[in-house]
């Protein structure tokens, strides 16, 4: 049988990274919570809203690509930057 062993680790042997422990420098994407209310609130009022709705300058970015780039290649440049 193998030899099974377990190690514990503790936040001084193994230190987070910087955007992990919120030292590091803000996402330059991230929009607070009023970005999501006023695409809430414009989805509730619309006569006919949209199934999904696109908060983040990335969501719409992929989007835009999706639309408009062949499946392939978005693929392929998806899995560069993954």
């Amino acid at each position: 049988m193998a030899d099974r062993r377990v190690i514990v680790t503790t936040e001084q042997d193994c230190p987070q990274p910087p955007r992990r422990n919120g030292t590091g420098r803000a996402n330059c994407h991230k929009r607070g919570p009023e970005a999501v209310y006023s695409v809430l609130k414009h989805a509730l009022v619309a006569r006919r809203p949209h199934p999904h709705c696109l908060v983040t300058t990335p969501a719409k970015q992929g989007a835009w690509l999706k639309r408009r780039l062949p499946a392939d290649f978005l693929h392929r440049l998806m899995r560069r930057f993954d």
